[in-house]
């Protein structure tokens, strides 16, 4: 996928109104084997989901930890809603399983991550060639 057609990059930039949710999820892929997909409710209800490829948990790692995300596909909303119980996909695309969720908010220029049952993180989010550079602030 052409990273000029990857809207995670302009959401996660655009200040928004009130926290919006997001899901990890843990996806067992024949094809690109074991990652991590990361998937953003943006404010249209009616929009998919901009998502990223990562390979390390983003919810470890204090200050100063930065993960860089891979362009992914948008994805169907119904992810939100994802279990925390294996479940295959179809077409024979591997198994996924919720890995993490919780709600995020732009606001002066920095991306605030508040994981289910944690305290809110500060981040900054950086485009560039290979995807997109978040770089934790607290």
């Amino acid at each position: 996928m052409p990273t000029d057609a990857w809207n995670l990059p302009n959401l996660l930039a655009t200040p928004t109104r009130s926290p919006r949710r997001f899901v990890v999820l843990h996806h067992e892929c024949p094809t690109r084997g074991p990652h991590l997909d990361w998937m953003f409710e943006p404010e249209a209800s009616d929009a998919p989901l901009p998502s990223a490829r990562l390979a390390a948990d983003p919810r470890h790692g204090g200050p100063g930890t930065t993960l860089l995300l891979e362009p992914g596909p948008d994805h169907r909303r119904a992810y939100l809603d994802a279990d925390s119980e294996p479940r295959e996909l179809s077409g024979g695309r591997g198994l996924v399983r919720l890995e993490a969720a919780g709600t995020w908010a732009v606001s002066g220029g920095s991306l605030a991550l508040h994981w289910d049952g944690s305290a809110p993180q500060a981040w900054r989010a950086t485009p560039g060639p290979d995807g997109l550079t978040l770089e934790r602030l607290t």
